[in-house]
């Protein structure tokens, strides 16, 4: 494979690369990669590759040819500040750019925002104390960040004309690739030092993909005759993806494989990031106007939480348990086709087809009770749990493990002491349709995040008779109280007003001679005795 020289890598200026991006060493000078390539292919009987470009670039992409003027305006920004004569408006980033742009680094990121910045203060210098040197009051604050941002406040046309140009230049690179804005947005993840090292992965990577609400589509240089282990590999790692996407060829030519490959899933999918932890595919992704991160620049895997989840419940008139062997099986649908909801307070239908995409990809879906993870039945990595779409709904058909939480659930479902089932999903963009006026939805097209077998009163039949008596008996509205009621008997968290209204219905409901308890465990029991007598 033949060496190269870049300025386009993670180095601080120049590196010897190999045609995959691969970084051989890091060098402070042109001259002194160059010297290694050439050892270095002479050494391997070959000619050296001379200098690297990504795909799409225009001339020299920016890191250690910022103009000396753009250096020293820097470098006088940084002088300034520690001088304590910078406005209170500076910000520590600002701070970090200007000493990093004094050195001679800039990414392509701080040229779009320093080409927009000074369009938006040019008006500042209008200010003697921020154009005119010979002034009392030079510099002002004005010009102090002017200097910060590389721009010198008295002169300030050259370095204008190079960032607008610079910024001219990337942004007709990232018109390279036809973004689909109003697609479903994906995320394109990289294999090897991105979500594995060696056979280790790394928990950065994982966390943030298994939290994060788009659906992944790995894409790897890895040969596609190693798909079965990769596919091994990525699920002891636990990642859960929509498909895995291999090099056809060979390895040597992974960028241009990567940037096909991106560009055909930008014809159909908004992709919203990319993540390698190569520095040339991360140009290239940039370039196609995708944005592209490492590891290290990922944000703390916290996103579950504003994963919206709704759970939608329903009675099963025909589940089915059977004994096969030792085990039990349970099989019953998790969803039905074209059925009213009870009102949510909206009334709600599913169509057909509407698990059709969650179902193909490769996501690990899991059965739970009552939609807490730490009463687990089954789930599809293992095999214990199938799920599939027919004319009615989502099948369910699931091995129940002989656990007391499998053997408990087995004798309550073949009894039909319980008898409803639940799934967890969230709706991708234009996966609903609503009515006019807001009072019917329409599920075309649904995430599935899990099923769940539920004890408690479905939501689909929340303002059942019973919910009806006693919201009455006690004069509160009936939809809030069955809310409240749903989230309480699915193990979830209520909000203060939920938690405020089951202990109003108790404390009026309780014995008058027994003072009420206004613990929730308490509440629960008396609300579920309560309930059976309406």
């Amino acid at each position: 494979m033949p060496y190269f020289i870049s300025d386009e890598t993670d180095c601080p200026a120049w590196a010897v690369v190999k045609a995959d991006g691969e970084v051989i060493a890091c060098h402070d000078s042109k001259q002194g990669a160059v010297d290694q390539m050439v050892a270095l292919s002479l050494a391997e009987d070959m000619e050296p590759g001379g200098e690297l470009r990504a795909p799409g670039a225009r001339g020299k992409r920016i890191t250690g040819e910022i103009p000396a003027y753009i250096r020293d305006a820097a470098s006088r920004g940084i002088e300034l500040f520690e001088a304590g004569d910078a406005g209170d408006g500076v910000t520590a980033g600002t701070v970090r750019e200007a000493r990093l742009m004094a050195d001679g680094q800039i990414s392509d990121d701080k040229v779009l925002r320093t080409s927009a910045w000074a369009a938006r203060h040019a008006v500042d210098l209008e200010a003697p104390q921020n154009n005119d040197a010979g002034d009392d009051d030079f510099p002002g604050p004005g010009a102090v960040a002017h200097y910060l941002w590389g721009i010198d406040p008295v002169d300030p046309a050259p370095a204008r004309a190079w960032f607008d140009r610079q910024a001219a230049m990337i942004r007709e690179g990232d018109m390279a690739g036809k973004r689909i804005v109003g697609g479903e947005p994906i995320i394109i993840c990289d294999i090897d030092g991105t979500i594995l090292n060696g056979d280790t992965p790394i928990a950065e990577t994982v966390a943030f993909l298994d939290e994060s609400p788009e659906d992944v589509y790995i894409v790897t240089g890895r040969s596609e005759s190693d798909r079965a282990s990769t596919e091994r590999a990525l699920a002891a790692a636990g990642v859960d993806y929509e498909e895995l996407l291999m090099n056809p060829g060979a390895t040597s030519d992974t960028l241009n494989f990567k940037r096909e490959t991106a560009q055909r899933l930008l014809e159909e999918y908004d992709v919203v990031l990319a993540i390698d932890n190569n520095a040339s595919m991360r140009r290239m992704y940039r370039a196609l106007g995708i944005k592209a991160v490492n590891v290290g620049e990922l944000p703390p895997a916290t996103r579950k939480a504003t994963t919206v989840m709704e759970t939608r419940a329903h009675f099963v008139d025909d589940m089915e348990i059977r004994a096969v062997g030792e085990k039990m099986t349970f099989k019953g649908y998790a969803a039905v086709f074209n059925s009213d909801s009870e009102p949510l307070p909206f009334i709600e239908q599913i169509k057909p087809g509407a698990f059709t995409r969650t179902l193909k990809s490769r996501n690990n879906i899991r059965m739970y009770v009552n939609h807490n993870d730490s009463q687990l039945l089954a789930s599809t990595r293992s095999g214990t749990l199938r799920l599939q779409e027919d004319s009615k709904g989502l099948l369910a058909e699931a091995d129940l493990p002989m656990t007391t939480d499998g053997r408990n659930m087995s004798i309550l479902l073949e009894q039909r002491i319980v008898d409803s089932m639940s799934f967890g999903f969230s709706v991708p963009r234009g996966g609903d349709t609503w009515s006019p006026d807001g009072s019917r939805r329409t599920l075309t097209e649904v995430r599935l995040h899990e099923v769940s077998v539920v004890t408690g009163q479905p939501a689909y039949a929340a303002t059942s008779a019973s919910v009806r008596k006693l919201a009455a008996r006690v004069a509160v509205d009936e939809v809030t109280l069955a809310a409240a009621l749903v989230t309480l008997e699915s193990g979830e968290e209520l909000d203060e007003a939920q938690a405020d209204l089951i202990r109003g219905v108790v404390d009026q409901l309780a014995p008058k001679d027994v003072k009420p308890d206004n613990s929730l465990i308490v509440a629960k029991q008396l609300l579920a005795l309560m309930e059976m007598q309406v």
